[in-house]
């Protein structure tokens, strides 16, 4: 008895001594590098999601802690901020992505100010130039959608594919579905996360980009068969050897390259840009000796494919209200934003209807 009370106090006091020494704050300046780490720790590893926190981490380390890092941040003030932000715009770095940097410095101030150890937030008084106008979004056309998956059977990433414009997932939300979110008997999955791959981490399975991310898609009979037809596959060859680690053995789609782990996204789109260069290819080829101009087929990125299916979608009919659910996204406005070319289109076109009752 005494014994275990004894340790008991020792374990007391342990605890003790590493709850002052995270009230401690130093004699020395707190330099943003230090600062960077105890604001990770203590204020957002338990409340944003682990793809955010690399996120924040790869960020800081490629555009802050270089030309700040060593800084204290007392003495770090607007004019030192613009000034790195000046610099790296100058350099060729995108407008969006500094945007990243400048978030993480402002919540790293604002949470000195509610320490009480600034009074001002320097980041807001830095200004940034005016974002480029976006390009419009790439779309494929129902004849260049046949036309690609054509051109894509054969590939190892062909249900992919198949996949992203029947349901219009994400491609990080397709490399991590599991046999375990399909459901077969009713012909629907589940979203349950988002497959992310930093240096430092490797693979791991986020959850979801927002609470709206974690949905159920209804699934086309062709996609269905493929499912079945790919896990049949499985089972009979990749998940009977034991170089597949446990925790992807449940995944529906694994490397090609025998390697037995998740899908790169990185790879995905090579495979798209080698599908599109033997579409034109080929289009060359027809041209030869002919005086006609060649119609390219347009660089396709992977999150085109979930344009593509959004555009099929309200093409044919299926209320935005659905689409919005089933692309996950967390209000409609968002939805009928992005798709305004499709519903300008089918306005005119559902309009017409009234005229029988004129």
């Amino acid at each position: 008895m005494y014994r275990a009370a004894k340790k008991g106090k020792e374990n007391m006091e342990n605890k003790n001594d590493v709850w002052k020494g995270l009230l401690q704050k130093g004699d020395g300046p707190l330099t943003l590098d230090a600062w960077f780490e105890d604001w990770l720790v203590n204020y957002k590893l338990l409340t944003v999601k682990k793809g955010t926190i690399e996120n924040y981490k790869r960020n800081y380390r490629n555009y802050v802690k270089p030309y700040l890092g060593s800084m204290d941040v007392m003495e770090i003030k607007g004019e030192h901020i613009q000034k790195l932000f000046n610099f790296l715009i100058a350099q060729g770095y995108a407008v969006s992505t500094l945007y990243v940097s400048k978030g993480v410095l402002s919540g790293m101030f604002r949470q000195l100010i509610k320490n009480d150890i600034l009074e001002k937030n320097p980041v807001q008084f830095v200004e940034f130039p005016r974002q480029p106008k976006k390009r419009e979004r790439r779309v494929l056309s129902q004849e260049e959608q046949n036309l690609f998956l054509e051109y894509a059977k054969g590939s190892p990433y062909e249900d992919v594919y198949l996949i992203a414009l029947a349901t219009g997932m994400r491609i990080g939300e397709i490399c991590a579905l599991r046999w375990s979110d399909i459901d077969f008997s009713h012909q629907f999955l589940t979203v349950n996360g988002t497959l992310k791959c930093f240096k430092e981490t490797g693979f791991f399975i986020d959850s979801p980009k927002s609470l709206t991310s974690r949905r159920v898609i209804p699934l086309l009979p062709t996609v269905c068969k493929m499912l079945k037809r790919r896990k049949r596959s499985q089972i009979g060859t990749i998940i009977g050897k034991y170089t597949v680690k446990q925790i992807w053995q449940d995944l529906v789609f694994l490397h090609p390259g025998g390697l037995y782990e998740p899908m790169r996204k990185r790879t995905i789109a090579y495979d798209m840009d080698a599908i599109v260069e033997r579409i034109n290819q080929d289009r060359k080829e027809k041209l030869k000796n002919k005086r006609k101009s060649l119609d390219v087929f347009e660089h396709v990125s992977p999150h085109a494919l979930r344009h593509t299916f959004a555009t099929r979608a309200l093409e044919n009919g299926i209320p935005p209200k659905v689409v919005q659910e089933i692309l996950g996204h967390s209000s409609i406005t968002i939805t009928l934003d992005l798709y305004t070319h499709v519903l300008d289109k089918t306005k005119s076109e559902e309009i017409m209807k009234l005229q029988r009752i004129f």
